[in-house]
């Protein structure tokens, strides 16, 4: 390590042996208002939380027919997906298909 210029091997030496201090970062941060704002999120999140449960259960009665619609309405939906999903794969698959047949007919037509 002498054998480099004399301001190297001192940077070298330092950093080597660990004497390099580190000054630490300048920043903006506030851990305490950082906490405060946590804190808050949690209890409106909490709050809102109770709201929407003493909603729910004051409406008790309401939400049972509407439960059925729902249901009736994903089944439906899920029907539609599987069957928009058999279509996109026939479709690619057509493609797929007729892409095999334009090679081999450029194929040949080049030969």
């Amino acid at each position: 390590m002498r054998e480099i210029e004399n301001g190297e091997a001192t940077i070298l030496d330092k950093v080597s042996h660990g004497l390099e201090e580190t000054q630490p970062l300048k920043t903006n941060y506030n851990p305490m208002k950082t906490t405060k704002t946590k804190l808050a999120l949690w209890i409106g999140g909490l709050a809102a939380g109770v709201a929407a449960g003493a909603l729910i259960y004051q409406n008790r009665e309401k939400l049972g027919p509407q439960k059925e619609k729902l249901s009736k309405l994903l089944g439906e939906l899920q029907k539609t997906g599987e069957e928009l999903g058999k279509k996109i794969k026939a479709a690619g698959l057509e493609s797929i298909e007729r892409g095999k047949a334009l090679t081999q007919s450029t194929a040949e037509k080049l030969n």
